[in-house]
């Protein structure tokens, strides 16, 4: 995400100094992060150095590179459109792909049946350590792989081509009336998420639902 401003005090189509900005989102403070450099030429030149600025700046490469590093520069180049929470989220499931796919493979090496092998890897542990949804594993590895597209390295997606794994696990087992009743009687009201729990299982309401209450 860069800009220009001229620093000349000259209008822009007739400045030649120029100060090229690349924004890489904001910290857990909220603060901006971001970075600058000054150039000089033309309004056309300064454009085309701003392009190789934010390639430079965000790890943008057209040349087949590792998966692991590719996917923490998706990161940090979608960072600024995401809230910081997102953030995490995101970097916690980019983590993972790079603990089950390794830091030594390239984006040219992830053929269509090493990633169905691996997402299926996934759905037995997930970042948080819990079973991931097909949907989820597919669509955040996918949207890696479309930037790798766009920036001219891969020239199809390879999740496009994958079978998305079923996500089917073992049954669960609802509580029986009685373990329901016990469950009941040890929540606190005073305590909010106590409180959510004790309405979920005493009205049969979403998880959501009951936390979405004021």
């Amino acid at each position: 995400m860069g800009s220009m401003s001229p620093i000349d005090g000259k209008p822009r189509h007739r400045s030649r100094h120029w100060r090229l900005y690349v924004f890489l989102g904001r910290d857990e403070n909220g603060k901006k992060l971001q970075k600058s450099k000054r150039v000089r030429g033309t309004l056309t030149e300064a454009k085309k150095e701003l392009v190789k600025f934010e390639n430079e700046c965000l790890g943008i490469t057209s040349k087949d590179c590792p998966f692991a590093d590719y996917a923490k520069n998706y990161l940090e180049r979608h960072r600024p459109l995401w809230k910081y929470s997102t953030y995490q989220n995101r970097k916690a499931v980019v983590d993972t792909f790079i603990k089950i796919f390794g830091k030594s493979i390239t984006l040219s090496q992830m053929r269509p049946h090493i990633i169905e092998k691996k997402m299926n890897a996934l759905l037995v542990e997930g970042p948080s350590g819990n079973p991931c949804k097909p949907s989820y594993v597919a669509s955040h590895l996918s949207s890696i792989f479309n930037d790798a597209v766009k920036d001219g390295i891969l020239t199809r997606n390879p999740v496009s081509q994958c079978k998305r794994p079923s996500g089917k696990t073992e049954e669960r087992k609802a509580p029986s009336p009685d373990e329901l009743r016990s469950l009941i009687a040890e929540m606190d009201p005073a305590s909010k998420y106590e409180m959510s729990v004790l309405l979920q299982a005493s009205l049969g309401i979403r998880r959501g639902e009951s936390l979405a209450l004021r």
